[in-house]
């Protein structure tokens, strides 16, 4: 093992780093030791003229790496499968193995558990953002590479990611032969890509850090959680109303249980900003994917070329379009346009005061609208036909090819 690893530490750092590390980074993420090429990379990336193959390398394997520890987190403390009554609820959906025997869980510990979630993000956009090279490319085998779910220092053939998109879409008729063929041709686009979606869920981090959900945990964790540190831990496997393997009376409390008052109001300004350079990294994104003229494996194609993912196209007018959501979605956040109110009136939200003057948030009182009062002022409105246009020129899945987009 010795001797591998300072042989693969001498082909990062040799000469033809560019065209090894490919081969050697999906050799190691192949066989689960992501921690391992991690550390090679980081002395890679600092090697010179061929340092940047290196970094573009080592910012995909620490956000490989931080979907491991969170996902490792999870397990540790019994996190269950999703269902439909959890898809509401501010706990990250990342499929983990079932922990034989979880440790309980409590408030600090889950805040602690975001906090480093969006910390390994950061590091992972600071890497990227160290790129400089146009032409820098990484063929990345996705489907086969393993994640050590559950902490038990093996990635097995359960945790490969092809494995495991196949629980969560078991129509999907993915084999592992076709999952070892699927490769993605990343690119310098594609970094900025990757660098928008950190910025996307570092907001979505810092919007639930900056306000206290402890009374939610302590009230309805055992939704989440199989062993939660509570007074109403007795809550645990006493159902009355089932409804898909949870009571309906959890998910009546969990309704009336989102209120929650502002902990950390710095962190709402913090998720503002956020949001703005992931419209930023869009933008760059689009500027280097339209300057391309190769068409390899492309993960976000321009409409010249094809997309790795079958059935997908993007059109020019795609383009053109999603740069004016980008102008509307910046206005709407620096507060240049407001949402429509939907208790009728004039006026509409501010939603960038939403964010730089946070109060508790009540989603009850939002959905009624009294919540809304305090960030209602006149002024100019979203234009409805910009929201009517993109959805038909995303055929009326825009939401869809957002999410694709970013």
């Amino acid at each position: 093992h010795f001797v591998m690893r300072t042989a693969l530490c001498c082909c990062l750092a040799a000469a033809p780093v560019a065209a090894d590390i490919p081969e050697r980074l999906n050799a190691l993420l192949a066989e689960g030791r992501s921690a391992e090429a991690e550390r090679l990379l980081r002395e890679a990336a600092e090697s010179g003229a061929d340092a940047q193959p290196a970094r573009y390398a080592l910012g995909v394997t620490q956000f490989i790496r931080a979907v491991e520890r969170l996902g490792q987190s999870l397990n540790r403390y019994g996190a269950r499968p999703p269902n439909a009554m959890r898809m509401i609820a501010p706990v990250p959906r990342v499929p983990v193995p079932r922990a034989a025997e979880p440790e309980k869980i409590d408030y600090p510990t889950l805040r602690k558990i975001f906090e480093r979630w969006v910390s390994d993000l950061r590091e992972v956009e600071r890497t990227l953002s160290r790129l400089t090279d146009e032409e820098v490319r990484l063929p990345l085998r996705l489907g086969m590479i393993r994640l050590d779910l559950d902490s038990d220092g093996k990635a097995t053939d359960e945790e490969a990611l092809w494995r495991i998109y196949l629980s969560l879409n078991p129509g999907a008729g993915i084999t592992e032969e076709n999952a070892a063929e699927f490769v993605i041709g990343l690119d310098r686009a594609d970094a900025e890509w990757l660098r928008g979606y950190c910025h996307l869920l570092m907001a979505l981090g810092e919007v639930m850090l900056a306000h206290d959900f402890e009374e939610l945990l302590l009230r309805v964790g055992h939704v989440f959680f199989e062993r939660v540190d509570s007074p109403y831990a007795f809550l645990q496997g006493s159902g009355v109303w089932d409804m898909g393997g949870d009571d309906v009376l959890d998910l009546i409390a969990m309704i009336h249980l989102m209120r929650f008052p502002v902990a950390e109001p710095q962190r709402m300004k913090a998720a503002l900003e956020h949001f703005a350079a992931m419209t930023q990294r869009s933008r760059a994104m689009w500027k280097f994917a339209m300057r391309e003229t190769d068409d390899d494996n492309e993960w976000l194609p321009n409409p010249r070329q094809k997309s790795v993912l079958a059935n997908l196209t993007v059109t020019q007018e795609m383009v053109d379009e999603w740069a004016v959501f980008l102008d509307e979605f910046d206005a709407i956040f620096a507060g240049r346009r407001l949402l429509p109110f939907w208790r009728g009136g004039e006026r509409g939200i501010n939603l960038r005061r939403v964010f730089t003057e946070p109060t508790t948030f009540d989603l009850v009182l939002w959905i009624q609208g009294s919540a809304a009062v305090p960030y209602l002022e006149e002024g100019t409105l979203t234009d409805p036909a910009v929201w009517d246009r993109l959805q038909d020129v995303f055929q009326g899945n825009f939401i869809g090819f957002a999410i694709w987009f970013n």
